[in-house]
């Protein structure tokens, strides 16, 4: 039979296993494959074959950096001047900051805890449109409102059914984004 390389493995049901390979000039083929492979990544990414692996853990490091990056000047940008005096509307009793943010929803709730003002009481509300889908972010200080109520509002407001979390940080969906200012007045006016 000559070499041969196992290409797959799979189970074919319980106990038995089948295994495909490949050899002869089918063989050599997929050799001249990976070889060619090797060589136009070699090329790409202008690092001998040997070095490939470093490099590309090296690519994705600066990935995570810059990543990080962008996030955290998102963040900056959304928050416009942190949890200062003017960033806040006064609504009854609480500080209420409502905003439509440009920033992926796995970000909401960090930008929230910075936004959030610890010592008095406070309702943030955050919504982000991504692809067409809308997230919800509602963090809240204040004794009297639940982050959850607020949350489910607002969901109701951009299509979403639910949404939950702990009384001082909850999170919901929806799938209408042109209602994204409408859940912060509906949040706004319960407050």
């Amino acid at each position: 039979m000559g070499g041969f390389k196992i290409i797959s493995e799979s189970a074919v049901s319980a106990g038995v296993r089948r295994i495909e390979a490949i050899t002869g000039v089918a063989l050599e083929h997929y050799i001249r494959d990976k070889e060619a492979l090797l060589n136009t990544l070699s090329q790409t990414l202008k690092t001998p074959v040997s070095d490939i692996v470093a490099k590309v853990a090296h690519l994705q490091s600066l990935v995570k950096q810059q990543q990080k990056q962008i996030r955290d000047l998102r963040t900056q940008l959304a928050s416009a001047g942190g949890n200062t005096g003017d960033s806040f509307e006064q609504v009854n009793s609480v500080h209420f900051i409502g905003k439509v943010v440009d920033m992926p929803a796995k970000d909401l709730k960090s930008l929230a805890d910075t936004l959030k003002t610890p010592d008095t009481p406070c309702v943030v509300a955050l919504v982000s449109v991504d692809a067409g889908k809308v997230s919800v972010v509602v963090a809240s200080t204040s004794a009297v409102h639940n982050a959850v109520d607020l949350v489910r509002i607002a969901a109701q407001a951009v299509g979403g059914k639910g949404g939950g979390g702990r009384p001082d940080m909850a999170q919901a969906g929806g799938n209408d984004p042109s209602n994204a200012q409408q859940a912060l007045a509906d949040i706004k006016a319960h407050l």
